[in-house]
């Protein structure tokens, strides 16, 4: 289970861990979809064999990529 919390951090539990990442620092353009980006990455990842912990870091920047990019 993932809880996003907006521009600050996220958290992911999972078989009694519990991971959390600061978000990146960003110049914020539009922050629509960046819950989209950050689940859908860490289920593809994961899907494809990927650990939790890696796709949930891959799944934070590409959350953060989006946030900076003009609509």
């Amino acid at each position: 289970m993932i809880f996003k919390r907006g521009a600050r951090e996220a958290a992911l539990y999972y078989e009694n861990t519990k991971i959390e990442r600061q978000a990146y620092r960003v110049p914020v353009e539009d922050p629509i979809g960046a819950g989209d980006a950050l689940g859908g990455t860490f289920v593809t990842l994961n899907l494809k064999g990927r650990s939790y912990e890696y796709a949930f870091d891959h799944a934070i920047a590409a959350a953060s990529l989006l946030t900076s990019s003009p609509p």
